[in-house]
């Protein structure tokens, strides 16, 4: 299609698309696909197609904002004869401005460039894989120097090749272009060469060079106006001819970088292995980034997370062409080593408006689970060894199409298993914290240690402390300032939680149960250990507690100990030795500088997280917001969260909600609710037009005990006063 203009081709497969003449004895260049206009003529727009086998480019464009979008592009270019300029898979005129790329698979092809956008484009949600077979050079996105300015490269997937994922090229290259929220493994770099460019919030790890998987070059235009934040990756690199590990030019700030810490950033998230990208509980990601306007918002909680993804959102963004019926599953499937906590999540089909999710361990007898508009779907605890099966019927104008049946195998011992997640940091891992050091007399008031009888030198460690308000405990880190050993890998880390069950001060009954992670690696070089709980514990205040750690393997002397010993700690039964604050091991020295000095951090839960946790227990994912209402009666979330009630039960708003009886409001509270972050507000008003809602100023008149977790509140109403209206108010810090 060349002199075109504002004409649209959908909705076709074409096979053998361009194809050489050289078995006819022809020796003239292909004729490949294209849809040409002027390049300040409105462009075209290419949509919902597939184009496969071809012998030559598969689509040139040009024209003003030119669209290719949700198309399936795979085995091109396999001679590479004859292609035009260094040779691209898709291409939109290097004059041609305003490009939309958007949504599209490629999967096996030949050229160096497999994107080439044009001026000012915007490529997003493409997955790339297996590209630049046949020439070297060339990028997933590649960007001369005029493609750079005001250009826009986001939300894609570059994974299992070995050319560059992203580049701005030239010498020197191009400025001013936008990357944030790409995903890329098992590749090269994102070779960003040039200067002025932001870079934001993008992941990866399995880079194939000395560039890193993220290169802010200080070769070619030397980013030095450049700005790089809130990027996770196990290496990100300045240039080939620096170390890796120096710093980064430009303007550099929150991210997290695995050549900086020696650690590997699959470790900070839930499944990299399986596509899950998302940060796990406890990871370091999670709110440690900072906001940056247009790209971050949304963000949950206190900041924005570091990465490509954010903890707790109720979408998963998945690269890549939509199919009429749901794709590209997460987990993969046929996956054979899934954990046991897994999310199951999906591209949805093509105009899909919701999903009908099937679970179940047999393909004969799958359950349906429920609709739902969003892509994750938690099929609850899974069991070592099963195999699981799975489907997601899409749901879209055209009726309901019905999806592959999928599946996957649990296996091994997930980081989650039970209960705990365990994470290593270089500082102090504080956040809601707070942090006592083992020589602080007055706030830690005794410690205990267990001897072993078997390998020479094991030991168990203990501390303990009175709580000193309703706490909700979210992590403990524990700290050996000389420890710079490694401890090698299939470690078992267990921590047990003990409460004073008889008011002496001394914790002597387990709560917690084991607490167990299976770890790949514990390295000496960052000597913060944090042991993140699933479930956040509810603490009483002004009870004593004692933390008791348990670590099983080939390890070194330090937080070295077994449990195989009658003397020993056993679940349920105190501490064989008792010593003194400030006897920890025999005795502590006046300064923390001694390889058995030992500090630990308390961390205290956030509300959302609480309330995140209180959610979970329910069957509500994809409703699970504060003010949605899953089960249809006449309470919203936060209002059952903070009631007692069950956001899948219609049936239990009437025995919950709040009373007005004889003129006296009775409703119901959390007794924790302070540590919960949670504010009960009675308010009036003296009429429903005026919306003008006032607190209600006179104090409670009783609070009286309810069953366990919940007391009563109940509020005298005077008679005399203007207000005709009241209400409570339930919100979270």
């Amino acid at each position: 299609m060349v002199d075109c203009s504002s004409c649209t081709v959908e909705n076709c497969n074409l096979q053998f698309p361009g194809f050489s003449k050289r078995m006819l004895g022809s020796e003239a260049d292909i004729e490949f696909a294209n849809m040409q206009a002027g390049n300040s003529d409105p462009g075209n727009t290419l949509r919902n197609c597939v184009f496969e086998n071809s012998d030559g480019q598969a689509m040139r464009m040009s024209g003003a904002g030119c669209v290719m979008e949700n198309n399936y592009f795979h085995n091109i270019d396999f001679s590479c004869a004859g292609l035009p300029n260094l040779g691209n898979t898709i291409q939109v005129e290097i004059g041609s401005s305003g490009s939309v790329i958007r949504s599209n698979t490629i999967d096996t092809a030949g050229a160096s460039e497999t994107i080439a956008p044009g001026m000012a484009g915007t490529v997003e949600y493409n997955r790339v894989t297996n590209i630049g077979l046949l020439q070297s050079d060339g990028a997933g996105v590649h960007r001369m120097v005029p493609e750079a300015p005001n250009s826009i490269t986001r939300y894609n997937w570059f994974h299992d090749h070995n050319k560059y994922s992203i580049r701005f090229d030239g010498d020197p290259a191009g400025e001013q272009g936008l990357v944030h929220h790409n995903a890329v493994w098992n590749s090269d770099a994102m070779r960003l060469k040039g200067d002025l460019h932001q870079v934001y919030n993008n992941f990866g790890f399995g880079g194939l060079s000395n560039k890193g998987i993220i290169n802010i070059a200080t070769d070619k235009g030397g980013n030095a106006n450049s700005v790089t934040r809130n990027n996770a990756a196990d290496d990100i690199s300045p240039a080939t001819l620096l170390s890796s590990g120096d710093p980064l030019p430009g303007t550099e700030s929150h991210n997290w970088n695995g050549s900086w810490t020696g650690t590997d950033i699959r470790d900070q998230v839930r499944d990299a292995a399986n596509l899950d990208f998302r940060p796990r509980t406890g990871s370091v990601l999670i709110d440690a980034g900072t906001n940056i306007t247009g790209i971050t918002e949304g963000y949950l909680d206190s900041a924005p997370d570091i990465g490509a993804y954010e903890y707790g959102a109720s979408n998963y963004w998945i690269a890549g062409r939509k199919f009429p019926q749901s794709s590209t599953p997460v987990p993969p499937n046929l996956a054979t080593n899934v954990q046991i906590d897994a999310d199951l999540m999906w591209l949805e089909g093509y105009e899909a408006a919701s999903n009908a999710v099937y679970f179940g361990t047999s393909p004969d007898s799958l359950v349906f689970q429920g609709y739902q508009t969003n892509n994750i779907f938690n099929p609850g605890a899974l069991s070592t060894g099963i195999e699981c099966f799975w489907r997601v019927d899409a749901i879209g104008p055209e009726g309901t199409v019905v999806g592959e049946i999928w599946s996957f195998t649990v296996e091994g011992i997930p980081a989650l298993d039970y209960g705990l997640v365990y994470t290593e940091h270089t500082n102090a891992p504080l956040g809601n914290a707070v942090t006592w050091w083992t020589n602080n007399n007055s706030i830690w008031n005794a410690m205990s240690a267990a001897n072993n009888d078997g390998i020479g030198n094991e030991k168990m460690y203990g501390q303990s402390f009175v709580a000193p308000d309703d706490f909700a405990l979210s992590a403990v880190s524990f700290h050996a300032t000389g420890d710079t050993k490694d401890f090698g890998d299939s470690q078992m880390l267990q921590l047990s939680i003990l409460e004073d069950t008889d008011s002496n001060n001394v914790p002597d009954t387990a709560i917690s149960g084991e607490l167990s992670v299976l770890f790949t690696s514990i390295t000496g070089s960052t000597p913060w250990k944090k042991l993140t709980l699933v479930d956040p514990l509810m603490l009483e205040s002004n009870k004593a507690y004692a933390f008791v750690y348990t670590l099983t393997g080939p390890i070194s002397e330090l937080f070295r100990v077994s449990t195989d010993n009658a003397n020993g700690y056993t679940i349920g039964k105190g501490i064989s030795t008792d010593y003194t604050a400030g006897d920890f091991p025999n005795p502590l020295p006046p300064a923390l500088n001694s390889p058995r000095d030992i500090a630990f951090t308390v961390q205290r839960a956030s509300a959302q997280s609480l309330y995140s946790s209180w959610a979970n227990d329910y069957a509500i994912s994809g409703h699970d917001g504060y003010v949605d209402n899953p089960d249809g009666d006449t309470l919203k979330n936060l209002a059952e969260y903070g009631l007692g009630g069950s956001p899948d039960n219609p049936n239990d708003a009437p025995g919950i909600v709040p009373t007005f009886d004889n003129l006296e409001y009775v409703y119901r509270r959390r007794t924790d609710a302070a540590a919960r972050g949670l504010t009960y507000t009675l308010e009036e008003c003296t009429n429903l037009v005026s919306n003008d809602w006032n607190s209600f100023i006179n104090p409670p008149t009783g609070v009286g005990a309810l069953e366990a977790g919940f007391e009563a509140v109940t509020n005298q109403i005077p008679t005399t006063g203007p207000s005709q209206f009241m209400r409570l108010r339930i919100s979270l810090d």
